[in-house]
């Protein structure tokens, strides 16, 4: 699922960097503006105890404008494991239960954050979840592009 819909975000004519060195990722995607970063669920779920992944992320969140992170097909839930284990993205945890928002595992989960201005005029950045159903790559390319404003 996950290289349909690579090759389908490739046909539609976005710049695809397909790394699996997680030291390369922050610099492939540092210096660029609007980037989605595609994990496979399980990929994530088999990495996300691993230091070298949080750090990755990490390096990636700080360094980078705009970002958004995306699991597609399996356990799509480990992405927001890993983004709390790399404090990046902290999950709910009430009356001792932890609430992760792809708790069913999704066909595709991400996150994203928005700048968001209140009454006053106050800014604030608010995380914005991202949770699909279809298994279409063309469909969830589209519902990508409606998220992330494009």
């Amino acid at each position: 699922m996950l290289d349909a819909l690579l090759s389908e975000l490739e046909a539609q004519g976005n710049t695809v960097i397909r790394s699996v060195d997680l030291k390369d990722l922050s610099a492939n995607v540092a210096p660029l503006k609007g980037v989605l970063i595609v994990f496979s669920g399980d990929w994530l779920a088999s990495a996300s105890s691993g230091d070298e992944l949080q750090v990755a992320l990490q390096q990636v969140r700080e360094q980078c404008e705009s970002c958004a992170f995306v699991a597609v097909g399996g356990r799509t839930s480990s992405l927001f494991d890993v983004l709390d284990r790399a404090g990046i993205y902290r999950l709910d945890r009430i009356n001792g239960v932890v609430r992760n928002p792809a708790y069913y595992n999704p066909p595709v989960a991400g996150i994203t954050w928005r700048v968001t201005t209140t009454p006053t005029g106050e800014t604030y950045t608010v995380p914005s979840i991202f949770a699909c159903g279809a298994t279409d790559p063309g469909v969830i390319a589209g519902a990508l592009a409606s998220w992330l404003g494009g």
